[in-house]
């Protein structure tokens, strides 16, 4: 009987497909945290390009 031999060939596989999972969550994961890291910037641009505009403003107002 072979089922030994199958069984280890059928844990292989499992961990191989288990660890094909894991990187592509991983991936998804790193893609994810990119995008939000560059919706951030973004933001945090956006909000400066406002307050240096108000900041210009403030100070024309002063002369």
């Amino acid at each position: 009987i072979e089922l030994p031999a199958a069984m280890h060939e059928l844990k292989n596989q499992v961990r191989q497909d288990y660890q094909a999972n894991q990187a592509r969550r991983d991936a998804e994961l790193a893609g994810s945290f990119n995008e939000l890291a560059a919706a951030l910037g973004q933001a945090v641009t956006e909000v400066m390009v406002v307050l240096r505009e108000e900041a210009e403003q403030f100070s024309s107002e002063e002369e």
